[in-house]
C-alpha cells in the first residue's frame, strides 16, 4: 500500500522524472484544477476476462488533464503485453516506456513505467492485455498473482495500469465481463452506481481477487453482503457447513461492532493438505478480502474452535494505519479475539486469559528502548500491541467505574467509517477512541509506549486483576482489586 506517510516520496520521485520520448507534461496552468472532493472525474477500467481466465483485456478510459508514469506491481510488469494509448480520437499507439524513479529502498523491485502524455479535453484511452495464468504460474504468490488448479488469485494491483503518483481523491470504476463458466469474485466495495469503485490510491494493495473455477456463496450477515469463495480441492466438509460456519463468526464480529463492519467482504477459502486452519491474510484499501487455507480434513468441530476466521474478521472493522503502527491494528485483533471466544461460551474464561497471560510476555517494551512505532519483529507487532491493548481496556473501565471500556473505542471507530477499506493516521483512531470513552487513556498510553518506551506494568496489570500463573494455565484471585474487571472482560454470553 502507498500509504499516506509516502505520499511526499512519490511526489519527489514524480518531479525528478524526465522524459526523453515523449513531450514534457504541459505547465500547470493548462491542467484543469482538480475537481471539488467526490466530484474528480473517475478513471473507468473495462476489464474482459478470457477463457479460463488465461487472459485479461483491459480498456481503461482517462480523464481530461491526467499525465504521468503508470505502474502495475513490478513483479507483474512482464507480463503486460501491447500497451497502447490513443489521445482523444486519436488512432492506438505504443505507449512509450522509461525506467522508473530511483527507489530508497533497495528490496523494494522496480520496473519499466509507462509514459502517459497529457490527455486533451476529450480525454486518453489505454489499452492492453495481461497474461494472468502465465503470471500466476511463474510468480506462485497470493498477493501477486497464483494459480490455484484453475482459480487464479490476483488483486488489481498486478493488472490495472495506475498513476505511479496518484492525485488525490480520484476514483475509479471497474467493470468486469466473464465468459460463461468462469468465476470472478472481488472484496472491493460497490459505489453508489453499482460499480465496483475505490480511489485510485487504493490500487497498490487493493482487495483479494480471484478468478476462474470458483465455487461461491452469498450471505446477508445484518446488512453485510459477504461472499464465500472456495477455490478448487476437495474438503471433507460440505460448502453448507463452511458457509454456516463462516456466517456464525461475521455474526459474532457484527455484534461486537454493534452494526456491519463493512458494507461487504470476501473470504477466499483455500483448500490445502491436512487438517485445521492456517493463518489468514486480510487485504482492505476500497474493500475488504480475506484468504484462509483450511485443510481438506478439516471438522466442524475444528473450524467452531478455530482463532483464525475471527482474527481476521475483526480486522475489517478497523482503518488501515501505515506500517509504523501496524503494532495497533494487529494488537487489537490479537486482544479481542480470545475474549470474545470466551464471551461466547467457546473457550472458558481461565482459557481466554490464560492465552494473553503466556504469550503477551513476547511482546513487553524495554523502558529505555523503542517504543512500539516502528516495531518490526513479530513479538512486538502482535503481543506489544495486545499489551497496549490491555493496559487500555483496563484503565478505562477502572476510570470510568465501568460504564466504558476498549469495546466502545472500537464501535465509535467504526461508526466513523473506520474500516479496513479506509486508510487513517494512527492520530484520529486516537482523538475518535478517546471522544468515544470519555477519558484520554488512548493517548496516553500512546505517547508512554508507542511514541517512547515507558515500562509496562504488565505483571502489576495481570496481579490486579488477580490473574496468576498456574502452570501452563492461569487462576483467579477474587480478592485482587480490578477483579470485577477481569469478570467483565471474559463474562460468558450465550451465542445467538
Amino acid at each position: 500500500m502507498k500509504r499516506a506517510s509516502l505520499a511526499l516520496l512519490f511526489l519527489a520521485a514524480c518531479a525528478s522524472t524526465a522524459s526523453p520520448i515523449v513531450p514534457p507534461p504541459p505547465p500547470k496552468s493548462a491542467i484543469p484544477a482538480a475537481a471539488p472532493k467526490g466530484d474528480a472525474a473517475p478513471w473507468r477500467y473495462d476489464v474482459n476476462v478470457g477463457d479460463r481466465a488465461r487472459e485479461l483485456t483491459i480498456n481503461v478510459a482517462i480523464p481530461a488533464g491526467s499525465w504521468g508514469d503508470l505502474e502495475v506491481d513490478p513483479r507483474a510488469e512482464p507480463f503486460l503485453q501491447r500497451v497502447e494509448v490513443a489521445l482523444g480520437g486519436d488512432p492506438f499507439q505504443p505507449i512509450a516506456r522509461a525506467d522508473p524513479p530511483p527507489s530508497e529502498d533497495p528490496d523494494e523491485p522496480t520496473a519499466r513505467v509507462f509514459r502517459l502524455p497529457a490527455c486533451p479535453r476529450e480525454g486518453c484511452r489505454v489499452r492492453y492485455r495481461f497474461a494472468l495464468e502465465k503470471a500466476a504460474v511463474a510468480l506462485d504468490a497470493d498477493g501477486i498473482a497464483a494459480d490455484h488448479d484453475g482459480a487464479l488469485l490476483a488483486p488489481p494491483s498486478a493488472w490495472l495500469l495506475r498513476p505511479l503518483c496518484f492525485p488525490d481523491e480520484q476514483p475509479f470504476h471497474l467493470r468486469v465481463t466473464t465468459p460463461p463458466g468462469t468465476g470472478f469474485a472481488t472484496g472491493l466495495f460497490l459505489g453508489p452506481d453499482r460499480e465496483l469503485s475505490a480511489d485510485l490510491s487504493d490500487l497498490p494493495k487493493a482487495p483479494f481477487t480471484a478468478f476462474g473455477e470458483l465455487r461461491l456463496r452469498a450471505l446477508d450477515v445484518g446488512g453485510e453482503h459477504l461472499q464465500i469463495a472456495t477455490l478448487p480441492g476437495a474438503l471433507d466438509l460440505p460448502d453448507e457447513a463452511l458457509a454456516a460456519w463462516i456466517e456464525g463468526v461475521a455474526r459474532v464480529v457484527h455484534d461486537y461492532y454493534g452494526r456491519p463492519p463493512v458494507p461487504s467482504a470476501l473470504v477466499i477459502l483455500l483448500p490445502t493438505s491436512g487438517s485445521g486452519i492456517g493463518y489468514g491474510r486480510t487485504l482492505g484499501n476500497g474493500g475488504a478480502s480475506v484468504i484462509l487455507p483450511i485443510g481438506e480434513h478439516s471438522t466442524a468441530k475444528e473450524l467452531a474452535q478455530g482463532w483464525e476466521l475471527l482474527h481476521e474478521l475483526l480486522h475489517t472493522g478497523f482503518p488501515l494505519l501505515d506500517r509504523d503502527h501496524a503494532w495497533l491494528a494487529e494488537g487489537l485483533a490479537t486482544y479481542v479475539e480470545p475474549l470474545l471466544r470466551a464471551r461466547r461460551g467457546i473457550l472458558t474464561p481461565e482459557a481466554a486469559l490464560a492465552h494473553l497471560y503466556h504469550r503477551m510476555p513476547f511482546g513487553q517494551v524495554s523502558a529505555g528502548g523503542a517504543g512500539l512505532d516502528r516495531s518490526t519483529s513479530w513479538g512486538r507487532i502482535y503481543w506489544g500491541g495486545a499489551i497496549f491493548c490491555l493496559l487500555a481496556d483496563v484503565a478505562i473501565r477502572a476510570r470510568t467505574f465501568g460504564k466504558r471500556s476498549i469495546d466502545d473505542a472500537l464501535r465509535a471507530v467504526v461508526a466513523e467509517g473506520g474500516n479496513v477499506g479506509a486508510r487513517w493516521p494512527v492520530a484520529r483512531v486516537i482523538a475518535v477512541a478517546d471522544a468515544a470513552t470519555g477519558v484520554p487513556v488512548f493517548a496516553e498510553l500512546y505517547a508512554a509506549h508507542g511514541l517512547r518506551a515507558e515500562a509496562m506494568d504488565l505483571a502489576g496489570a495481570w496481579r490486579n486483576l488477580g490473574v496468576l500463573p498456574d502452570g501452563r494455565g492461569v487462576r483467579f484471585d477474587d480478592s485482587a482489586p480490578h477483579a470485577w474487571i477481569r469478570r467483565a472482560l471474559v463474562a460468558p454470553r450465550p451465542l445467538d
